[in-house]
């Protein structure tokens, strides 16, 4: 902070300023001038000049006459020097109020420049956003991500920045006494960390690609995305030559200049970058992306260092803190020494402290005066946020004493009015306490009501409770963070499983040599026991499409839980109930606690119901946030929504239980004192009964009854419901309008990615009676998802009904990327809307020579998957399916052979477990299995079929087909999955396969998916693992995908 005292002032009056000499000399003359729009009084307050300062201003001719007898240098320094004091002499001479009017003016002028540069930077970067996002997906150019990365952030930040804004010019002062300056520095501060975090993961990104490039791999130079970028380019150049027009006039326009800026230099630069990655040399895109990301790195990182000073409080500009000490000086003649002066940021804004010296003879209502006038002209300066002044009194010439703000609070009203001149200046005891004697409060201290307690502000609880569950929400992201950064080692661990999409692939796939002693080459195929398997894997050897030797890259692996910590998690996978384990339980009892405290404190539900409204309220961002398909929780989290839907449930009974209390409380007492009708008739009232009979519709048609019977009514209320609920909260209490902000953000984001993520495709569909299920195949998508993951799909066909539709279903993806068929489900025929679609299979197959009927369908997605979790990086796996589940295991074991093939993958060995009612429910997979245990050749694989119902008729099979080979077996009855757990075990600790032998251990992954019931057995067999073979195999985790809701 700077600190300045009077003796030193006419020293350090020749500070550099910004203004030129013509500004001052004319600015001087408005001031002389008896024709402004100045009142007599300002007048009078700018004709004073103690200090004789209006006589050292330079004048044109003299400004002209320092270059005689001088070199061009020097006279050009004090030319500058005489100006900067002309400039600094004039902003001294004009009042205050002068100040403010000049500050208020500028303002009004440019408000409407102001308004048009701030709209149209955000609906330009709204849509730039979009574009760069495009441009970055469909050309994979690392450079693009870079410039995209950026562009996302923007739509958001101007949101973010302006909102801040507003909020800093409405602050409530009984809240936020220092006023709220820096509510825009911290959300520069906010956005700062946000864009590098982002730069931080694109540089690892970079990095990645150019440590792991396979050689003859090229970027295809795709024109759609250079344009696209050409045109943000194009856009961000004429928003910045307009903000340059009219940067100096607002703050916020300035931020906007720099921004366009910034994106120039990004744009053409990633423009750049990636045309050469594309045309000349591969590595020029992904060092283009780390130049990018560097460059956005340094100039945010000394953004937010500039900010952080002004939040921490450095000194505001010297020039500053003279015209303040001059002004106070100057501004009575009762004022005998200014004793210190202190101008600091408060954000933007400075907070002034200045400690002003009076005789002691003076009255105290007078100080007062004097004192309270300063500080309220002090604050009309257009850069300062609050003032504070305060007094001390001369005794004996020498000594003073400071008259502090706790001392005359004590003054009652009676006692002030005898202090003051005839009694003319009542003033009561609370507008005196934080305002006597100039302290600088412009509104009474919010100290509590009365002598009852001090009251709590149920709104500014809520946002506090708010935050620490999302300091929870961090806790549990940072614990699974280690996985989220594991997936960096291939960046297609990142970009895949978010959008579909169709990429042309070469034919010709990776070849498997074996080399037999005689040296003769073999292509690798079935072999009848593990044993030869593993001899034979260690001499099969990797070859591309180009016949070179493909690198071996195994996956890192981190474990979830350290084995310190695995009794624990036994614990925690228990079943309390069908489908909820102990760490759901945990989960949602840290959830209640949280909010029971707010509920109860220093609180009554049957006296004061505004808690629980704002209780409900405060809750509204996390339903939707547990609810939406693109969950921003759960891509933090690694989880699907289907995963976080129990706590969507749990948060949304939480908000019905409290907005039923607060609306039945206020119910009551408009009864008991029977003034229902008048107060029902307030407009406030009333939404806010519309609010409670919209959560109630919610929570009534969202019950299991009508989930599964009527689907098309739950989604239909709960659409309405929400469209009226949000609204309706805001017109029953407006200030919850930022919760109601923050839910519609979550929800406008899901359906922005929902249609991005929408895909309107042929299909072919093929009906397998023997499995009972319709296979839809749609070539037109074969690139984009993650083995696990799910779409949902609607269908656009007459025979699927009038409003079939409308109808939309998730289904498990069967097939993994890069295959000819491209995206393959599996509909099991269960119910009206998969019998109408297995029907139409079923009726045309015949029309067809390959027997298909192809149909439109609408494909949205992907969606769930692993997370997180790389099966590749374990050391086994384990898939326990039961009926359609099969879909998940089939797509999940082709990944794996897929990056064994490819030398990503450290699986020893593969099990299949597979529970069905009818043994001709395999008759339609049998090839397909054989296919898979024939193409992983470096990993055995082991399939179990299991009918649970005796066969009427004829047995499908021959009698000796599954004698002849070990790895696909059918047998009768249900699989004890305990043994086949520990036999799992056993073998993939006796395996030594190659290099996947080379380090330790990396755990057993078991994946299951089928009805609750299957995945509760699953969790309670793998409970029952001796702790010993857990560490032998380096820990056991489940992946669970299971039926229903």
């Amino acid at each position: 902070m700077d600190s300045t005292s009077p003796h030193i002032f006419e020293k350090d009056l020749n500070e550099s300023s910004r203004r030129s000499n013509t500004s001052t000399l004319s600015a001087l003359g408005a001031l002389s001038d008896p024709e402004s729009d100045l009142s007599q009084s300002e007048r009078q307050l700018t004709e004073k000049d103690p200090w004789g300062l209006r006589c050292r201003v330079k004048s044109d001719d003299e400004l002209k006459a320092l270059k005689e007898g001088r070199s061009r240098r020097r006279a050009r320094g004090l030319k500058k020097f005489y100006e900067s004091q002309n400039e600094q002499i004039g902003s001294l001479l004009k009042s205050m109020n002068h100040h403010a009017q000049e500050g208020d003016n500028d303002a009004k002028e440019n408000a409407l420049k102001v308004r048009i540069a701030i709209y149209a930077s955000f609906v330009a970067n709204c849509i730039l956003s979009v574009l760069q996002l495009y441009a970055a997906i469909s050309s994979l150019s690392l450079s693009f991500f870079a410039t995209a990365a950026d562009s996302v952030f923007d739509p958001g930040a101007n949101l973010l920045l302006n909102h801040l804004h507003r909020r800093s010019q409405r602050v409530d002062l009984n809240k936020y006494p220092g006023g709220g300056a820096r509510f825009t520095t911290i959300g520069n501060i906010v956005y700062a960390f946000a864009m590098l975090t982002v730069s931080i993961i694109l540089v690892a990104f970079s990095i990645q690609e150019i440590a792991t490039h396979k050689s003859g791999e090229q970027l295809d130079f795709h024109i759609p995305s250079v344009v696209a970028v050409g045109i943000a380019f194009g856009t961000k150049l004429l928003l910045f030559l307009y903000c340059f027009s009219i940067r100096s006039s607002s703050s916020q326009v300035q931020v906007l200049w720099e921004d366009h800026r910034n994106d120039l230099l990004i744009n053409g630069f990633g423009i750049f970058t990636s045309s050469a990655g594309a045309k000349i040399l591969w590595w020029i895109d992904p060092a283009g992306a780390i130049i990018i990301s560097v460059v956005i790195i340094v100039s945010w990182t000394r953004t937010a260092i500039e900010q952080f000073k002004h939040l921490a409080g450095v000194a505001a500009p010297h020039d500053f803190t003279q015209l303040v000490i001059y002004k106070a000086l100057t501004f009575s003649d009762d004022i005998k020494q200014i004793d210190t002066c202190r101008a600091y940021h408060s954000g933007e804004r400075y907070l002034v402290e200045v400690d002003i010296v009076m005789d002691a003879e003076i009255p105290l209502w007078k100080a007062h005066d004097v004192s309270q006038d300063l500080q309220d002209q002090l604050e009309t300066l257009p850069m300062v946020e609050r003032a504070y002044v305060q007094l001390a009194l001369v005794i004996e010439g020498s000594c003073t004493i400071p008259l502090s703000p706790p001392l005359v609070s004590r003054l009652s009203s009676t006692q002030f009015q005898y202090m003051s001149p005839a009694g003319d200046y009542p003033m009561a005891a609370g507008q005196l306490n934080g305002t006597a004697a100039g302290t600088g409060s412009k509104s009474p201290s919010a100290t509590g009501g009365g002598g009852g307690g001090t009251q709590v502000d149920s709104e500014l609880l809520m946002f506090h409770i708010d935050i620490m569950l999302l300091s929870l929400v961090a806790f549990l992201v940072l614990l699974r963070l280690p996985r989220a950064l594991a997936r960096f080692w291939n960046i297609s661990e990142w970009t895949k499983g978010h959008f579909l999409w169709y990429k042309r692939f070469p034919t010709s796939p990776s070849r498997v040599l074996w080399r037999n002693n005689n040296g003769q080459l073999y292509t690798g195929g079935d072999h009848t026991t593990e044993s030869s398997h593993t001899l034979h894997g260690q001499q099969l050897q990797r070859i591309s499409d180009k016949g070179t030797p493909l690198p071996v890259s195994y996956p890192p692996h981190f474990v979830s839980t350290p084995a310190l910590f695995r009794p624990t998690l036994k614990l925690f996978h228990k079943r309390v109930t069908p489908g909820m384990s102990f760490s759901h339980l945990f989960l949602m009892s840290v959830y209640l606690a949280v909010l029971v405290f707010p509920a109860f404190w220093k609180t009554n539900a049957f006296t004061d119901p505004v808690r629980f409204g704002w209780l409900a309220v405060g809750q509204y961002p996390f339903v939707f946030a547990f609810a939406t398909k693109n969950n921003i929780l759960g891509a933090l989290m690694g989880a699907g929504y289907e995963k976080l839907n129990f706590m969507h449930r749990f948060a949304g009974r939480l908000a019905l239980l409290s907005v039923n209390v607060h609306g039945l409380g206020y119910l009551y007492q408009f009864l008991i004192n029977k003034v229902f009708q008048e107060s029902m008739a307030r407009p406030s009232n009333y939404w806010g009964l519309i609010a409670l009979i919209c959560m109630d519709c919610l929570f009534f048609f969202s019950t299991d009854f009508w989930r599964k019977r009527a689907y098309n009514l739950f989604i239909t209320t709960h659409i309405l419901s929400i469209g009226l609920l949000l609204p309706a909260t805001v017109m029953h209490k407006h200030s919850t309008i930022l919760w109601v902000y923050a839910t519609i953000g979550i929800y406008g984001l899901d359906i922005l990615l929902r249609t991005v993520k929408t895909r309107i495709a042929t299909a072919n569909v093929r009906a397998l009676p023997e499995l009972g299920v319709t296979r839809v195949e749609v070539p037109g998508i074969n690139v984009g998802w993650r083995a696990g993951q799910h779409v949902r799909v609607r269908v656009f066909s007459t025979g699927m009904g009038l409003f079939g539709w409308s109808e939309i279903h998730p289904f498990t993806i069967a097939s993994t990327v890069h295959e000819p068929e491209g995206l393959v489900l599996m509909c099991k025929k269960t119910g009206s809307w998969t019998k109408k679609l297995f029907n139409i299979a079923q009726m045309h197959e015949n029309l067809y020579e390959d027997g298909n009927r192809k149909v439109k369908v609408m494909i949205e997605g992907p969606y769930g998957g692993p997370g997180h979790r790389m099966f590749a990086s374990f050391s086994a796996a384990v898939f326990v399916v039961g009926g359609s589940g099969i879909t998940f295991a089939l797509s999940s074991i082709q990944e794996l052979i897929q990056q064994d093939l490819d030398g990503q993958s450290r699986v020893k060995y593969i099990h299949l477990i597979w529970t069905v009612q009818d043994p001709c429910a395999l008759v339609p997979l049998l090839p397909q299995f054989q296919s898979m245990v024939q193409q992983s050749v470096f990993t055995p694989i082991r399939i179990s079929v299991f009918y649970t119902r005796a066969q009427i008729g004829a047995f499908p099979f021959k009698d000796d087909l599954f004698a002849r080979s070990k790895r696909i077996t059918l047998s009768p009855g249900r699989p004890k999955l305990d043994e086949c757990f520990d036999t799992t075990i056993d073998t993939v600790v006796g395996l030594r396969i190659g290099y996947k032998n080379e380090r330790a251990r990396s755990g057993l992954i078991v994946g299951v998916c089928g009805p609750v019931g299957l995945t509760d057995s699953v969790f309670r067999d793998v409970g029952k693992i001796d702790d010993r073979k857990r560490d032998e195999v380096g820990g056991i985790e489940i992946h669970e995908e299971t039926f229903g809701w």
